[in-house]
C-alpha cells in the first residue's frame, strides 16, 4: 500500500510582502514586548467584552489603527508604539475584527 507523506502546513511568511518586513521587526523589539506587557497588565480583561457586560481574559493586544496604514516608517513606528492606539481583546473579538465582523 502506498504511503502518503504529508508535509506540515507552513505558517504564512508575512515578512516577504512590502512593509510587513518592518511590522515583523517592530513586533520583535523589546520596546513592543514591554508595551504589550504593560497594556495586558493594565487591561487584563477584554475591553469589548466589558462593553457587552461579559468578562473574558485579554489574549491579544490589537492596534486600533493598523501599523501598516502608516505612509512611511516613522508613521508606522508612531502607530506601533502609541499606547493609546492599543486595545486589549480576547481571541474571539480579535478574530472578529480581523474578519470585518465588527
Amino acid at each position: 500500500m502506498p504511503t502518503i507523506n504529508k508535509l506540515p502546513k507552513k505558517k504564512p511568511d508575512y515578512t516577504k510582502r512590502g512593509n510587513n518586513i518592518l511590522a515583523a521587526k517592530i513586533y520583535n523589539t523589546p520596546q513592543w514586548k514591554a508595551l504589550r506587557k504593560a497594556k495586558m497588565q493594565a487591561n487584563p480583561v477584554c475591553e469589548m467584552c466589558l462593553e457587552e457586560g461579559k468578562i473574558s481574559p485579554t489574549e491579544e493586544i490589537h492596534h486600533i489603527t493598523p501599523i501598516l496604514s502608516g505612509i512611511d516608517e516613522l508613521q508606522m513606528m508612531d502607530l506601533a508604539f502609541n499606547y493609546d492606539n492599543l486595545i486589549s481583546l480576547c481571541k474571539e473579538h480579535h478574530h472578529k475584527i480581523h474578519n470585518n465582523k465588527i
